[in-house]
């Protein structure tokens, strides 16, 4: 199963121009930016079409001063939570989106990935925590590349909720009428929605203070190799 990301930058390369920038990484500029100038690539590549709750940094990928890629961090949740409570007095955060333009040269998202790990650290962060999302093609390839910790899947997942065909995430269904809740949610939308039941996300961890030990378990794979090279969540 190809990554949606991929797919969606696929499709961008036969229909938009590349801009006329260097594309060399150690000539690329890294910075923290406002999450709204990283929201308009987020929303157009992430696969439930959502900004996630809880952000609090994004960083940019600038080539001559485009931006070329984003990555949204974000506090902890409840199912981040259930595996971050094996570490209680350290500082985690969570890499909830990452963008990489399709224009963007071979391995920008890891070589983007690393440095912004470096920059958390700065600020006081001992651990990273991401997912990747099964149902969105994707595996962790990134993680993988860069040596992050597998540490398996949550116990439980949200539904998936299809309304008039297209995936809706359920904080935005709460956004919009006050609950996420399955009989709820039928109740309001009717023969529009329809609920599945959800893939867990595999998880992943990345120990920014080298002194910290994560367990890892073997890397999960798939039929081909497609590489979730945006980033996922």
């Amino acid at each position: 199963m190809e990554c949606h990301q991929y797919r969606m930058r696929v499709k961008d390369s036969l229909i938009e121009t590349a801009p006329t920038a260097c594309l060399e990484l150690s000539k690329s500029r890294i910075e923290e930016i406002p999450i709204t100038v990283a929201k308009p690539i987020i929303l157009k590549y992430e696969w439930l079409g959502c900004m996630p709750g809880w952000s609090c940094l994004a960083y940019g990928h600038y080539f001559d001063g485009v931006l070329g890629g984003v990555a949204l961090m974000g506090h902890t949740t409840g199912s981040d939570k259930a595996f971050t409570k094996m570490f209680p007095d350290k500082k985690v955060i969570v890499l909830q989106r990452g963008v990489h333009m399709w224009w963007t040269p071979k391995n920008a998202a890891s070589w983007f990935t690393s440095k912004v790990c470096l920059m958390l650290r700065k600020k006081g962060y001992d651990i990273v925590t991401a997912t990747s999302d099964e149902e969105a093609g994707e595996v962790g390839t990134i993680y993988q590349a860069l040596n992050w910790a597998y540490v398996g899947a949550p116990a439980h997942g949200h539904p998936v909720f299809l309304v008039d065909g297209k995936p809706v995430h359920p904080k935005t269904l709460y956004d919009r009428y006050g609950t996420s809740g399955v009989g709820k949610i039928k109740a309001i939308l009717g023969d529009r929605v329809q609920i599945q039941k959800r893939l867990f996300k595999k998880r992943y961890m990345y120990a920014l203070d080298r002194a910290i030990l994560i367990p890892s378990q073997p890397y999960p794979k798939r039929g081909n190799d497609h590489a979730d090279s945006g980033h996922s969540e």
